[in-house]
């Protein structure tokens, strides 16, 4: 008895690690698995470089990962804690080392650059509390799990190592920017290319025409073209509206799909109606469509960075976690934007998207 009670422990000790070090909690939350049988989620015991560490509030579990109290890591870890009451955020700080996390926000900044925190960083009895698997990836130290002892421990003298994660079959997620190119397009670029992420962007004719150097860059980085009309006249309320009848709204497709292979050579199929295909593009525009080799992509997942004021990177990062959560969407068409009306918000927001994604077990894909 005692020996099978004691491989069960090793096993949930085991599971937990993985979980610490892959981050595998919403990734693998809607496994049809059958349920195992209920195990208190009990936090492991945690210490520095084989040290106790005194917690002024214990350790706990949340959506699936192990949560702690910033302050009461950063002394152990020789890391000045400092909060910023203007910022409202809390910083750790060694040598040229700078890790903030701000209450309820699930990203952390490092090096300017915002990143997935795993779960909101929860403010508990006045203590901001964080998961520490990204709390260890963001100082980058080594997170160690002894099954034996069931002991986490960290290692400020050596780096970060992640368990790789496999990808959950068929959850494939698409990531698309809208109404470019524009002065925010090289930056959202950028970012792209440091996460090998590939996106698919779909053009305004104009703009476009204007930016012929921007569509090839596009294109040459492995991204895929959409097309997004010509003029992206989309008010019903406007004479210059394009989607009145389908002749009107073809020949805007046809004008930007003209001015794309113009200057990249290639007919993209992939289009996407301004303002999105209901309650306008009926089945009489579909038909049409398809007799035409176009192909009608609606998003089903937002960011909502075309509202005004502009949402947050924060609440960007909420909105797609919310409506991705527990792999409710299989396939999610995720709708941002490049436009000329400023999205620099959408910069600072796609970095933790992206990592988010991949943490919820997406492979990314380009709109074909």
């Amino acid at each position: 008895m005692r020996a099978t009670t004691g491989r069960a422990l090793t096993a949930v000790l085991v599971a937990l690690f993985l979980t610490l070090a892959t981050g595998a909690g919403p990734a693998n939350s809607a496994s049809p698995a059958t349920p195992a049988a209920p195990v208190p989620p009990v936090p492991p015991k945690v210490t520095v470089n084989g040290q106790p560490v005194s917690w002024d509030l214990p350790p706990f579990m949340f959506e699936g990962l192990v949560v702690v109290p910033l302050k009461s890591l950063a002394e152990p870890l020789d890391y000045t804690y400092q909060w910023d009451s203007t910022a409202r955020r809390t910083t750790l700080k060694r040598g040229p080392r700078a890790v903030s996390f701000a209450p309820w926000s699930r990203r952390y900044i490092a090096a300017g650059r915002g990143h997935f925190a795993g779960v909101p960083a929860k403010v508990v009895e006045g203590r901001l509390c964080v998961s520490l698997r990204f709390l260890a990836q963001a100082l980058d130290i080594s997170l160690t799990f002894d099954p034996k002892t069931g002991v986490v421990d960290l290692d400020p003298a050596r780096p970060y190592t992640a368990v790789a994660r496999k990808p959950r079959p068929g959850y494939v997620a698409y990531i698309t920017f809208d109404d470019g190119p524009a002065p925010d397009t090289p930056a959202i670029l950028d970012v792209l290319a440091e996460y090998r992420a590939p996106a698919t962007f779909f053009l305004i004719g104009w703009p476009a025409k204007a930016q012929p150097g921007m569509v090839k860059r596009i294109l040459a980085e492995g991204h895929a073209l959409g097309n997004h009309t010509l003029s992206h006249a989309h008010d019903p309320k406007q004479a210059s509206w394009r989607l009145r009848s389908v002749e009107a709204y073809i020949a805007e497709l046809d004008g930007c799909d003209r001015i794309i292979f113009d200057i990249a050579d290639v007919h993209t199929t992939a289009t996407r109606a301004p303002g999105g295909s209901g309650p306008y593009l009926t089945e009489e525009f579909q038909k049409a469509l398809r007799e035409r080799g176009y192909v009608d992509y609606m998003w089903n997942a937002s960011t909502g960075d075309s509202a005004w004021p502009r949402p947050t990177p924060d609440q960007m990062l909420d909105a797609v976690v919310e409506r991705l959560w527990n792999g409710k969407l299989t396939n999610p068409i995720i709708l941002m934007h490049d436009g000329v009306s400023k999205h620099t918000q959408t910069v600072e927001a796609l970095s933790a998207i992206i990592e988010y994604l991949r943490y919820a077990g997406y492979t990314l894909e380009i709109l074909e």
